[in-house]
């Protein structure tokens, strides 16, 4: 099954203060509507480093099943 990853953006609120942060979602289409499969949304403040890291699991057509891996590997290595 092929995946597809995209940057996801949410805003967080954190003892009143709001705060933006960059996630990565596994998409596949069913029955001809994207549903998102497995999702992180708050990796990092910056949306740089998370739309490297979408561009990674797209080039390398990543399963979804390593993504929660690849999530703790990018969140160690910021």
């Amino acid at each position: 099954m092929a995946y597809r990853y995209l940057t996801i953006r949410t805003d967080f609120m954190d003892d009143g203060t709001i705060y933006t942060a960059y996630g990565i979602a596994a998409v596949e289409n069913c029955g001809g509507s994207p549903a998102v499969i497995r999702s992180f949304a708050d990796l990092c403040p910056d949306n740089t480093p998370v739309e490297q890291l979408v561009w990674y699991c797209n080039k390398l057509q990543l399963d979804v099943i390593h993504l929660p891996e690849v999530a703790e590997d990018f969140l160690a290595d910021l």
